[in-house]
């Protein structure tokens, strides 16, 4: 019984029908169609990511110029501050230009990754290398110069 108090209906018995279905193609079928590697929408994909990896290695490069800029004006202004006597200023104006560098580094590097992955393919090698066993030299067309188009 199931919550409202009425039975359910009873299950209908397996049929004796017995079939397999063979899934695999005959020889007088072509293979199945399998996804091309080059359809539109992929290669949509493969443009935006790549603008996008160009656009971030850009914006990385600006962002690595201007810390290392700021980190020198840094340094600058401590060599004047110790020359003031404000020590602790300077040293404070020391670390900023040190956490500076070490962001400018790492936006540098992140670009170098960048670079790499917009210049990398998209498409795998080849399981297998190419047959070019039955391409010619081009040297037989001269025999016949009818078949030159």
């Amino acid at each position: 019984m199931d919550e409202t108090g009425s039975n359910p209906p009873e299950p209908l018995p397996p049929s004796d029908d017995f079939y397999v279905e063979d899934d695999l193609p005959t020889d007088d079928q072509p293979p199945p169609h399998r996804d091309d590697d080059l359809d539109a929408a992929r290669i949509r994909q493969i443009a935006k990511l790549r603008r996008s990896a160009v656009r971030g290695r850009g914006y990385l490069l600006v962002g690595g110029i201007v810390c290392a800029v700021l980190g020198m004006q840094l340094i600058w202004n401590s060599i004047s501050r110790f020359r003031m006597g404000n020590n602790s200023t300077a040293s404070f104006f020391l670390l900023a230009a040190v956490v500076l560098f070490v962001l400018a580094v790492k936006a540098f590097l992140r670009a170098q990754q960048l670079r790499r992955e917009a210049k990398a393919s998209a498409l795998s090698e080849p399981a297998t290398p190419p047959d070019l066993s039955q391409l010619s030299d081009g040297s037989q067309t001269w025999e016949n110069p009818k078949d030159i188009r």
